[in-house]
């Protein structure tokens, strides 16, 4: 029988908050906004993707429309720097992943514009475990048509795939889409914020995952 777990990316797998923070903060200030908080940034991360973060800071702080490639090249160019420099696994993740890889079909679905996910999963080689990547663009922007796109392809029951996620709207995508939905509260959201969304699960950590995925599907 083929069970499938998908994750998302920053604040799943990779402990990314301070890299998108310091990212953002850096070409905000390029534009005169020295004001840009931490709390800001994360109460912003827990509903909207990333070009609409950009999008609504945009206007928030009157940049102009004109500008909005250019602030979005800087931030790229921050971001990619700061994969290398800033990013790193939260602990035990990669070990999980490894562990996990040799009984499931596994996929990463993330709101990162394709090309920033690639850098991540290929620095931090992601690809040796996960069998399906898919990034904003593919995903039209919506988590769930990566998920029923996993589930055709690969030809999986949707009661037999979860999806893995640290925000809120992780959870309203894995519910649209039908399949189990399994919150990490060591991420970016409030524990609160995932509660309020009733997800199926909470993982505290990644052995507390291990031990919630060994609940559902007796792999171990």
């Amino acid at each position: 029988m083929k069970y499938g777990l998908i994750f998302d990316v920053d604040g799943t797998i990779l402990d990314s908050f301070d890299a998108i923070y310091y990212s953002l903060d850096n070409v905000l200030k390029r534009y005169g906004v020295l004001d840009f908080s931490r709390e800001e940034l994360r109460s912003l991360m827990d509903y909207m993707s990333f070009m609409e973060i950009i999008r609504f800071l945009m206007e928030k702080y009157n940049v102009d429309s004109e500008s909005m490639a250019e602030l979005s090249s800087q931030y790229v160019n921050y971001f990619i720097e700061s994969i290398k420099t800033i990013m790193h696994p939260f602990p035990g993740i990669i070990d999980l992943i490894h562990d996990l890889s040799f009984h499931f079909t596994m996929g990463i679905i993330s709101y990162n514009p394709t090309f920033i996910l690639q850098e991540q999963v290929r620095h931090f080689s992601l690809d040796r475990y996960f069998k399906f990547i898919r990034g904003y663009e593919e995903i039209d922007g919506k988590k769930r048509n990566g998920i029923n796109e996993f589930s055709r392809l690969y030809d999986i029951d949707k009661g037999k795939i979860a999806f893995i996620g640290d925000q809120p709207k992780d959870i309203i995508e894995a519910k649209a889409a039908g399949v189990i939905s399994i919150a990490v509260s060591y991420g970016i959201s409030r524990i609160d914020l995932l509660e309020k969304e009733s997800p199926d699960y909470i993982a505290r950590d990644p052995q507390h995952l291990k031990s919630i995925i060994n609940e559902i599907f007796h792999y171990d």
